[in-house]
Parts: C-alpha cells; sequence; structure tokens
C-alpha cells in the first residue's frame, strides 16, 4: 500500500497543470541563464579582462569548480523552493479538496505510512526534476566552452557527473526536505493547500530577499538556518574535494561539524514538522 500511494501521488503530480506550469517557469529561467551567461578571466598578459570569445581565453578549472557550486546555490534561491511547494500545495489540495484522503482512510492505512509515502514521492519528484535541471543548467553553459577547458572532455563528463551530484545531493535535499514537510504541516493545521503554498512562499520569498538586500552574508539564520543553502554548509561544499578546500574552510571559518548543523536544523524541522502532521491526520482518521 505504501509504493501504491506513492505512485498515485506522482501521477497526480505528473497530471496537474499548476506543477508543468512551475517546471516550464523553471525551464525559462535556466533557459535564460544559459543564453545569457558570459564568461570572463583576467589574462596576466594582457593586463586586462578578456571574454570567452577572446582566442586567449581559458575556462580554469577553478571557474569550473566555482559554477558547480554557483548554478546549484542559484536554482535554491527561489526556483526549487516555488517548485517543491507548489508540489506539496496539490497533494494537499488532494487531500482536502477532492477528499482523496478519504479513500485511504477506508482502507485502513495508518497515519504515518499514508503521510510517509506522500512526502517521498513529492521530494523524489522535486529532487528528480533538481537533478534533471541543474545538469542541463551546467552543460549548457560549459559545453560550448570546452574547446578552451583545462579539462579533456571525458574527463570533465567523468568529474562532473560525480562532483555536481554531490553538490545536489547535499545543498539541494534539506532545502527540499525542509519545505515539503513544513508546507505539509501547515496544510494539516489550516486544512487548505492555498494557506499552506502562502505561509511556505512567504518563507521562501523572504529569504530571497532578506539574501538580497542583506549584503554582509552572516548572522545565524544566514549561516546555519537559512532553508534556501545555509552559508556555513554552501561553504564547505564550495572547494570540496579540491585543492582549495583548505583555504575556503579557513577563510570563511566553516567546517564539517558547522556544516552538519545546519544540515541537522533543516532535517530536525522537517521531522518534528512530519510528526506533527501525523497527529493531525490521525486525529482526522479517528
Amino acid at each position: 500500500m505504501f509504493f501504491a500511494i506513492c505512485k498515485a501521488t506522482i501521477k497526480n503530480l505528473l497530471r496537474s497543470k499548476a506543477f508543468w506550469l512551475v517546471i516550464a517557469v523553471m525551464v525559462i529561467f535556466v533557459g535564460y541563464e544559459i543564453a545569457t551567461v558570459t564568461h570572463r578571466i583576467y589574462n596576466m598578459e594582457l593586463g586586462q579582462v578578456i571574454d570567452q570569445h577572446h582566442p586567449m581565453f581559458v575556462f580554469e578549472y577553478q571557474s569550473y569548480l566555482q559554477k558547480c557550486n554557483g548554478l546549484v546555490v542559484n536554482l535554491l534561491q527561489y526556483p526549487v523552493p516555488i517548485l517543491t511547494v507548489v508540489a506539496a500545495a496539490l497533494i494537499l489540495k488532494r487531500d482536502y479538496g477532492d477528499k482523496f484522503f478519504e479513500i485511504e482512510k477506508g482502507a485502513g492505512v495508518p497515519a504515518w505510512k499514508y503521510l510517509s509515502a506522500r512526502l517521498l514521492a513529492v521530494i523524489s519528484l522535486c529532487m528528480f526534476v533538481t537533478v534533471v535541471l541543474c545538469f542541463v543548467y551546467f552543460h549548457g553553459q560549459v559545453v560550448p566552452m570546452l574547446d578552451s577547458f583545462e579539462m579533456t572532455p571525458w574527463a570533465y563528463v567523468c568529474d562532473l557527473t560525480v562532483r555536481l551530484t554531490r553538490q545536489i545531493l547535499v545543498l539541494a535535499t534539506p532545502c527540499i526536505v525542509f519545505y515539503t514537510c513544513l508546507t505539509y504541516f501547515v496544510g494539516t493545521l489550516c486544512q487548505s493547500s492555498v494557506g499552506a503554498a502562502v505561509c511556505s512562499l512567504a518563507l521562501a520569498i523572504g529569504s530571497y530577499v532578506y539574501d538580497l538586500f542583506y549584503i554582509y552574508n552572516n548572522g545565524i539564520f544566514m549561516e546555519y538556518l537559512r532553508p534556501s543553502c545555509p552559508l556555513k554548509l554552501m561553504y564547505y561544499m564550495y572547494y570540496y574535494d579540491s585543492e582549495w578546500f583548505t583555504w575556503m574552510i579557513d577563510t570563511f571559518d566553516t567546517s564539517l561539524w558547522k556544516a552538519m548543523l545546519c544540515y541537522a536544523f533543516l532535517i530536525g524541522c522537517a521531522v518534528l514538522c512530519s510528526v506533527l502532521s501525523s497527529r493531525r491526520i490521525k486525529k482526522r482518521i479517528e
């Protein structure tokens, strides 16, 4: 029954026009970023900044690492949170709108199993979309410059597959899990998909605006609590598995322990929301 609920949830999301509309907007966002990007470096011999069309332009390995981290963070600022909130709100609409939940209730499905299946389906689908868009985003910007890259095409593919997948799993997972569980919990409180979406979107957009105007990038919220990507976690992963890794964690005062604190906070909040949601659903069953 668990996997049947997962399958039904994914199927319902894929049938939703609102879900595909959000994906279409994200595709436009990624396409715009690819079409408008211009890579520049400072050339020591010429003593000036040159762009990617200059014959002496070289796409350096360090720039490659920066882009690998930067585009994931860019998508996590608001596109991925919005996708996640909309997906979670859509399944809440099914639960409280057309009484889809009553079918599961009649089948005697435990609250925790029902909730776990719904959340897992949303998280898995959002993660899949994020992975695909991140790889399209990266390849779209870097492939045109492979002839001026320091790595061979085969080395690039092998390294990127591991590195970008790792960045997505570490940086995107807590963000998606947090917004999924939070949205669902708010929905169980107000029994409304609209109310849940408004509250979660307010947090996502508010975090983005705060980040946009708060240029100092310090404080507990930005460094440890920001749902879109806490800075201590981002700094730790920025040059992970490279020669600049030690310099990065020393410069920005981060560590594995501090990165784990960021992770633990977001996942901990998600678990708490899930437990409270399960209790709300159990009361509804009774």
